[in-house]
């Protein structure tokens, strides 16, 4: 019985300027719910006129004292639209609204919505020809159409689901190959990557080490340039003083003193 609830329409109503003109309910679900979604939806299409949105969802939340004890989560869905006729009349604000359970897939509710809404709309409002008057056909054969729809829908759901889901999983399973193949391109990537990263480290310590083999020359040729440079300048001031005190020890130099 759950499986019935989450793929069905528990009750679906047509208004135009908040009275009703159609309905349709599923006896056999909401006998075993107790559940009376006129009343519920009577309350609710006032407040969805007034509001600014074409198209939504009211959650709704009650405890039932049928077959199910706990807490069954169900969702009003309302598809509304302003129809005029001509440019004498104020337009018709047209509403259907469907009560079914929050598990059901949302978008089978509305495209329902929208064909009952479509299929009224032609039904009603569309002349038959344009030489003709506007014929306003029997408002009751509508509700056969109305019925006949949600039951074809009805009919449809596990259908479209499987095929809704078959697209999902082939959707799915093209994202994943996508990625696989991503996936592939980055290891190959990543590995030239590597191949290049070692290369630049096998030069960098090569750099590292003739950096290291030129400092320690240029310090040994510092080295010796400041011996030779020291050197020449002893000697200089060798023989300028040897000129002036005598060589080898500076005697003169040296008895001047005594």
């Amino acid at each position: 019985m759950t499986e019935d609830i989450n793929k069905s329409l528990l009750y679906t109503t047509l208004t135009s300027n908040s009275t009703t003109l159609f309905s349709y309910e599923n006896v056999a679900l909401l006998h075993k719910l107790s559940l009376n979604c006129s009343e519920i939806a009577t309350d609710e299409i006032g407040r969805i006129n007034a509001s600014n949105s074409l198209v939504g969802s009211v959650p709704l939340t009650y405890n039932p004292s049928g077959l199910y004890p706990s807490k069954v989560q169900l969702t009003l869905f309302y598809l509304k639209r302003a129809i005029g006729t001509d440019k004498y009349t104020s337009a018709d604000l047209v509403n259907v609204c469907a009560i079914a359970s929050s598990q059901i897939n949302k978008a089978f509710v509305l495209e329902t919505l929208d064909k009952i809404m479509g299929e009224y709309i032609a039904f009603q409002y569309a002349p038959s020809h344009e030489s003709e008057p506007l014929l306003r056909p029997v408002l009751g054969e509508f509700k056969v159409t109305m019925n006949k729809i949600i039951k074809l829908a009805e009919a449809r759901y596990d259908t479209d689901a499987f095929t809704a889901t078959t697209a999902e999983v082939e959707s799915v399973k093209t994202i994943m190959v996508d990625n696989i193949e991503r996936i592939l391109e980055r290891g190959e990537r990543i590995s030239s990557l590597v191949n290049k990263t070692d290369r630049i480290n096998n030069s960098s310590n090569a750099f590292r080490r003739r950096t290291v083999a030129i400092r320690r020359k240029m310090w040994w040729t510092n080295v010796r340039l400041m011996a030779i440079v020291g050197g020449v300048a002893t000697g200089v001031v060798y023989m300028v003083m040897g000129a002036e005190c005598g060589y080898p020890l500076f005697n003169q130099c040296l008895r001047g003193g005594q």
